[in-house]
């Protein structure tokens, strides 16, 4: 999967801006003063090329919750390599279809570009377009953080990748005309941090309690408050050409996080007419209605289910609700309630719950003839075919006390309206 906007790892956006505007500025001198003389002794010069660094079959890709194994190639990655030289000075820049690199591999590119062309090690820019479809340049683990590590032979082969994409374009040199420009494009951007009402943000991983600002806390939460701080519209761009000819690259920054995904790739997929599974929690005993399954008692069963139709306890089973409830003590025996809503643009709304008197509470789109004996079997399947998706949205939501219907649908209102 390619993302034509990338998210830099050692430089922020606006430090790429300054530093291309920069750059273009001192370009635009220069053929500024070799226009005005007779003989013109410098001469601008630019190069691009492109380094496959797709990994194997196989590989992590990371980028969502838990890495998993690379099966099929989408789009090859690449490493687009621009080189610039004044005459005096020669610099490159390099962006790299990956979610990031670890600074061991740029520093083990660099070199490798200096030892092979001669251009200093700090004139080399390496970023990454942050898609989250390629493979694991970071080190394992991927969340983890190791100022220094020995390379993986991934990493080896994408810093000599970065390198010999370096090399040609040097090889690729040739006279250049180079302009600049901005356009603001607002309607992709996204402020991810926002500050929450008191009291409604996590536990830091640390322990810690007065943070005042929550990343991803999903829009339409009734707990923001406003973000915590700007966005950045602004897309800027150098474009390179030979004079008055062939463009030979372009260049540019814009602070979006990934957005994207594929489809399926490797034929079709089947979710098959099943009451089991789909989206599920498993609840303490003191929240089940019945926790004696199996002849093997888990505990007391204090607990009670109702759902958006007013269907209570047992009577939730199989019935099509936008949302149902747990509530009851939990095993300090404090009154909470576990709430599941389902968007009105997933599959089949309003949905069919596999919600059990035992713990068992799962959404379930697809296990239509076990929740509706007049179905037959077979009639919940449904198919993804090749290249295409299917997008189910979910939202977890816990209270404190009993939750009150009246709340709860405003609280799925909220949710329905979001996109």
């Amino acid at each position: 999967m390619l993302n034509d906007s990338f998210s830099p790892l050692h430089r922020s956006a606006e430090q790429l801006r300054v530093a291309l505007l920069a750059l273009t500025a001192a370009a635009l001198c220069l053929i500024t003063v070799a226009s005005a003389g007779d003989a013109p002794t410098v001469k601008f010069r630019a190069g691009a090329a492109t380094s496959n660094i797709t990994p194997e079959l196989g590989i992590d890709i990371v980028g969502g919750f838990l890495p998993f194994p690379a099966t099929h190639i989408h789009d090859e990655l690449h490493a687009r390599c621009l080189v610039l030289d004044d005459g005096k000075t020669m610099m490159a820049l390099v962006v790299c279809d990956l979610l990031a690199l670890h600074r061991c591999v740029s520093i083990e590119a660099r070199k490798l570009i200096e030892d092979a062309t001669g251009i200093p090690a700090a004139n080399v820019l390496i970023s990454a377009t942050h898609t989250h479809s390629a493979g694991n340049a970071i080190g394992a683990p991927p969340r983890g953080f190791y100022s220094d590590h020995e390379l993986t032979d991934y990493q080896r082969f994408v810093a000599r990748r970065i390198a010999d994409g370096v090399r040609r374009a040097v090889n690729l040199l040739r006279p250049a005309e180079i302009a600049f420009g901005t356009v603001d494009v607002p309607e992709h951007v996204f402020n991810r941090r926002w500050f929450m009402k008191p009291g409604t943000v996590p536990v830091t991983p640390f322990g810690g309690t007065t943070d005042k600002v929550k990343m991803n806390p999903g829009p339409g939460d009734p707990n923001l408050v406003e973000p915590a701080g700007p966005t950045d519209p602004i897309i800027s761009f150098i474009a390179l050409r030979e004079p008055a000819g062939r463009l030979i690259s372009v260049f540019s920054a814009y602070s979006l996080h990934y957005v994207g995904g594929v489809g399926l790739t490797e034929g079709h997929v089947l979710f098959g007419d099943t009451k089991e599974g789909t989206m599920a929690l498993r609840l303490c005993p003191s929240l089940s209605m019945n926790s004696s399954k199996n002849f093997v008692n888990t505990g007391n069963s204090t607990g009670h289910a109702v759902n958006s139709n007013g269907d209570r306890d047992k009577d939730i089973w199989g019935k099509h609700a936008n949302w149902v409830c747990y509530h009851g003590p939990d095993p300090k025996g404090n009154a909470i309630s576990v709430v599941i809503f389902s968007h009105p643009s997933n599959l089949r709304s309003p949905t069919t719950w596999h919600a059990r008197d035992y713990g068992l509470f799962a959404v379930n789109p697809f296990g239509l003839h076990d929740f509706e004996p007049d179905k037959p079997a077979g009639a919940g399947d449904y198919t993804i075919k090749k290249g295409d998706s299917l997008t189910l949205r979910y939202r977890f939501y816990f209270a404190t006390g009993q939750a009150d219907a009246a709340k709860l649908d405003a609280a799925f209102d909220v949710f329905a309206k979001t996109e």
